[in-house]
């Protein structure tokens, strides 16, 4: 196909390329991925986040045909490939080790699956130097893959992978491997090239970080289960679970005792004994478990020239440690009743020192009320 290699993946945006079915595994007695129903929009950048053993990497690789499901059912493009080896599914994957051939140089690498797929001559070189010139390396055609760095070697396999134009590229941990600013580097370029294709992305990673930055939404994995799917800012302000705040990024975590409303202002008792004031918001149902969760962020320190609603809502605590951030400084802040807090402060604000006395009040609209679930498997 010669043109805008786009054009192939103009689906509504509301259609999914893969729809996922009750889909499970199991490995003897050990369930790896309890049953999953999930749909992966056309031309998503969708990420599989959780810890090392979550499922992630499983799941994935029963996407790809590399491993069998238990029960349930995959479609791709409408199709059911449940059952389809992987190369009769028009998926492609970019591993984690590259998996380039060190006999073949850049040019041989990028074009060896479509050799495979008996590409006629013409369209293989077109396709080819339409892959080189996305992943920018024009003028690298002829080195070996020993010669390159691991950036590179990266944009190889990527290369490799869109040059097939497959309907959807999985990518497990793919940049793993990567320095922390070649890493952040890779990052902008994998979304540049996504954007740019318009191919349906399924990446998987341990990385809150990278997650957050790259996706159009987050499906967060433990123990075999998801335990939310959403946006990045849905996903890091709105966490549906105790995992996901603590999971995700840092936050402020206190078991709920007791709740009340007192003039329009709902408050809270946290396992300290202390009261904590969260705006004007509903009383959520009774009878269910709370934990309050407060980003560092959320939490603003005061000083004497405050507003006396803030002071008197104020908590008082000691600095115990500082960890500088660059942009941000993080504070740990011991309070009065022995809980430990940390707080983010901005570059531009007054610095404090260990052993300074500081008061501190939580934003409410930062507090987060998230119900405890009793969760099986």
């Amino acid at each position: 196909m010669n043109g805008d290699p786009k054009e192939k993946y103009e689906m509504k945006k509301s259609d999914p390329m893969v729809r996922i079915q009750d889909l499970q595994k199991s490995f003897g007695d050990f369930t790896a991925l309890h049953p999953l129903t999930l749909d992966i929009f056309a031309g998503e950048f969708l990420t599989f986040l959780g810890p090392s053993g979550c499922g992630k990497t499983t799941l994935l690789r029963m996407i790809s045909g590399f491993e069998e499901p238990t029960g349930g059912t995959i479609y791709l493009d409408g199709v059911d490939v449940t059952s389809f080896p992987p190369h009769r599914r028009d998926v492609n994957q970019v591993f984690q080790s590259y998996a380039l051939f060190p006999h073949l140089n850049v040019q041989e690498n990028i074009e060896f699956g479509l050799k495979m797929k008996k590409i006629s001559k013409s369209e293989s070189k077109s396709r080819v130097e339409q892959a080189i010139q996305l992943i920018q390396l024009q003028g690298m055609e002829r080195r070996k893959t020993t010669e390159l760095s691991g950036g590179q070697k990266q944009r190889v396999a990527m290369a490799r992978a869109i040059v097939c134009r497959p309907k959807v590229l999985l990518l497990d941990e793919p940049l793993s491997a990567l320095d922390a600013q070649l890493r952040h580097q890779m990052q902008v370029e994998l979304k540049r090239i996504q954007s740019q294709l318009g191919i349906t992305f399924v990446f998987v990673t341990h990385d809150q970080e990278e997650a957050l930055a790259m996706s159009d939404r987050i499906l967060v994995m433990n123990r075999g289960s998801v335990e939310q799917i959403g946006t990045s800012f849905e996903i890091y302000h709105q966490p549906a679970t105790p995992f996901v705040a603590s999971f995700i990024g840092s936050s402020n975590r206190m078991a709920v005792i007791e709740m009340r409303s007192d003039e329009g202002k709902l408050k809270v008792r946290v396992d300290s004994g202390r009261w904590i004031s969260l705006g004007k918001r509903e009383e959520p149902k009774s009878g269910a478990k709370f934990i309050l969760s407060v980003r560092p962020e959320g939490i603003e320190v005061v000083g004497e020239e405050s507003k006396e609603e803030s002071i008197e809502e104020s908590i008082e605590g000691r600095v115990i440690q500082i960890l500088f951030r660059g942009d941000q400084s993080h504070l740990f802040v011991r309070d009065l009743l022995g809980v430990e807090w940390r707080i983010a402060q901005s570059a531009r604000q007054r610095p404090y020192r260990v052993g300074e006395l500081i008061r501190f009040t939580i934003t409410p609209l930062a507090a987060i009320l998230i119900e405890e679930r009793n969760k099986g498997g």
